[in-house]
């Protein structure tokens, strides 16, 4: 191993030390808000109206923090103060005037949002080597008068197969397609053998008009039946209701274990391969990653090996092989450790003992060699005899 010189050492130790001196460490900040939601309520072309939110610090440092916005009616909006610095647990009030412009705008909600982002403040003046912002996210809109319309549609469904005991969360991909915002939130019906069993609801999430958000619902599985289920989800919004979306899903038992491991002896220079069986021993289908480590014979590490992911059903099996090339590797004992992830969890750990041999000695190869040769010619000389008559 290569030694580091003393005076290398040194210069090292400086360089760290100004860097601690003159990069702050990585800082963020915790900001709240007193209102999430800024709705002007129903405007005409031409009317100003305004809202308010208050910014507050949650932390004992000072804080620098910037408004933004973002979306389509973000020009018809002025923020009062849009940046401004707040001191340890200070708050402050920011004013949002809306102005809709005279011009011909379809009727329904209009919208953009308001990002309030804080940052830790510079007071000092020196460097700051990372600055990490918190943002909130504010949803400002107003509605134009006119006929409007409120539906909303299920673009996706997902009901996964879950360990019992766990909690199956049902995850629905919505979308509000009329021209106001909806409050919306699934149900859905879990079902076995084409009986309900339980039905559970998510919380509501404000959609506005032509956004997609994830709605979701959670179910405890706590002593659940193992086996495949039913799950249908609707989802209401302002007394109205998607057509309903349905996934099947199983409750079952993740297990699995290593049923062979071996590693044989090798000489140097030679390939060893190690095999590793897993079973799939439980009733779901399991993602599965084997891995195989290699050590010294006292336990320094030698190599590591990492399989792809391999997906194996319940009750089957799955052969995993690696090959070390022994090359690389001293002669003497060494130690194979072998495990499979599947799905969050790890096989109990198997170890075989191995050794890897010296390479066989050229002289030894020589005098095979020369043995063979000397026969043969032993065996030519006797057969040159008899045919001359001298034996």
């Amino acid at each position: 191993m290569r030694r580091i010189k003393p005076s290398s050492l040194f210069l090292l130790t400086l360089i760290l030390l100004f860097l601690f001196l003159h990069v702050n460490s990585v800082s963020a900040v915790a900001i709240g808000v007193t209102e999430w939601k800024l709705n002007f309520g129903l405007m005409n072309p031409g009317e100003t109206s305004t809202q308010n939110t208050t910014v507050v610090n949650m932390d004992d440092d000072p804080i620098e923090v910037d408004v933004r916005k973002e979306g389509e009616i973000a020009e018809w909006i002025v923020v009062s103060p849009s940046a401004f610095n707040l001191s340890g647990r200070e708050e402050k009030t920011i004013t949002f005037t809306l102005s809709v412009p005279q011009i011909d705008l379809e009727p329904g909600d209009h919208y953009c949002y308001i990002v309030v982002v804080g940052y830790p403040a510079n007071v000092s003046g020196g460097d700051v080597g990372v600055r990490v912002g918190n943002g909130i996210r504010l949803t400002a809109w107003v509605q134009l008068p006119g006929e409007v319309v409120k539906s909303g549609e299920i673009l996706q469904f997902k009901a996964p197969d879950v360990e019992r005991g766990q909690i199956a969360e049902f995850e629905v991909t919505f979308r509000a397609t009329g021209t106001v915002h909806v409050d919306a939130f699934p149900k859905v019906w879990i079902s076995r053998d084409n009986a309900v069993v339980d039905v559970v609801e998510g919380g509501k999430v404000m959609v506005m008009p032509g956004e997609t958000k994830k709605l979701t619902a959670k179910w405890n599985t706590t002593g659940a039946a193992l086996g495949e289920y039913q799950a249908v989800v609707r989802v209401f919004y302002d007394n109205n209701t998607t057509p309903e979306f349905s996934d099947a899903f199983t409750v079952g038992v993740e297990t699995g274990e290593i049923t062979v491991f071996a590693a044989m002896d090798v000489r140097k220079g030679e390939t060893a391969e190690f095999n590793i069986v897993f079973r799939n021993t439980g009733t779901m289908a399991v993602s599965t990653k084997a891995i195989l480590t290699i050590t010294d014979s006292v336990g320094n590490p030698v190599k590591t090996f990492e399989s792809i992911s391999e997906t194996v059903d319940p009750r089957e099996e799955h052969l995993f092989t690696f090959q070390w090339d022994t090359n690389e590797a001293s002669p003497g004992h060494y130690i194979a450790k072998a495990t499979v992830q599947y799905d969050g969890k790890r096989t109990p750990e198997k170890t075989a003992v191995f050794d890897v041999l010296p390479e066989t000695p050229n002289i030894i190869i020589y005098a095979a060699i020369a043995a063979v040769s000397i026969t043969i010619l032993g065996l030519v000389i006797l057969m040159i005899k008899r045919r001359s008559g001298v034996i």
